[in-house]
């Protein structure tokens, strides 16, 4: 194990409530193991990012929950000397998938005292005022994330739900991309970008994402008629699409979204935006 202060950030409330259960265990682990640790536990939405940020400088800080922790602990470790490991809690843990971090907890936790060097991995600068780690989007995709969230007590099967829900509200809108200096503008079903494979608990939207390859992509469906969409999800869940004729790749460093009050997730949390500017930063984040 590296030799770096512990710091254990837990959202309680996670995985459907299992988050506490899964904090205590790990808590127990280090305690039989001999490992000086501190433990919080969240209250409240941004207290991860702030226990995070009053870590210590060179902290080893470990994220236990889902998605959306991991996003507010990873803003105190972006471009800082501290250090960033991923206990998957939650229902989605897409961006624990990205890192190949083992699925159980106690086994994520073997996994991060047994590593010896840190990995440096690349983080997206949105809007010059946030951050993106895994991926995020507008369109379809962005009204699944919002109908799924009444769903959330299906676990990882809440993202299949709110597919069918958002079946009966969604319309196409017109969307402009800026892709370094190429200009698209026309209607789409979605429009992702990211670093990592998967979003939604395991959907391969990005499957040739890689977190570290300095690149960040786009992925864009093009208009459909909508009773396609059904059967264009296996596709997407399985990451067999980039080859349909209806998808467009982008690889690129510097990228624009706007339209009419767009609604975006970013790594899963949802926002309103008329703009958004996404800035690749290679090896901004360090992870184990």
């Amino acid at each position: 194990m590296l030799n770096l202060p512990l710091v254990m950030i837990v959202n309680p409330v996670a995985g459907r409530g299992r988050g506490l259960k899964i904090g205590n265990e790990l808590h127990e682990r280090l305690d039989s193991l001999g490992v000086p640790h501190i433990f919080h536990t969240t209250r409240k939405v941004g207290e991860a990012t702030a226990l995070a940020h009053a870590s210590p400088d060179n902290a080893l800080v470990l994220s236990v929950g889902g998605d959306g922790t991991v996003q507010e602990v990873s803003r105190a470790v972006v471009q800082s000397g501290r250090t960033l490991a991923v206990i998957p809690g939650g229902t989605g843990n897409d961006y624990a998938r990205a890192l190949g971090i083992p699925s159980g907890h106690l086994a994520a936790l073997d996994y991060v005292l047994s590593r010896t060097f840190t990995r440096k991995m690349d983080a997206i600068r949105v809007n010059e005022s946030d951050w993106l780690f895994n991926a995020g989007g507008t369109g379809f995709d962005t009204e699944v994330v919002h109908k799924a969230q009444a769903f959330r007590f299906l676990g990882a099967a809440a993202y299949l739900a709110g597919v069918f829900a958002a079946l009966a509200s969604f319309s196409y809108r017109e969307v402009e991309l800026e892709i370094d200096s190429q200009v698209l503008k026309q209607n789409y079903l979605l429009a992702c970008v990211g670093n990592g494979k998967c979003y939604g608990g395991g959907m391969k939207v990005n499957p040739e994402g890689k977190p570290d390859d300095g690149v960040m992509e786009l992925i864009i469906c093009r208009q459909i008629p909508k009773y396609k969409i059904p059967i264009l999800l296996p596709r997407f869940v399985a990451g067999t699409h980039l080859n349909l004729p209806i998808i467009d790749v982008y690889k690129c460093r510097e990228l624009t979204i706007r339209g009419n009050k767009l609604l975006f997730h970013l790594d899963g949390t949802l926002s309103e935006f008329s703009e958004l500017r996404f800035r690749l930063v290679p090896g901004a984040i360090s992870v184990l």
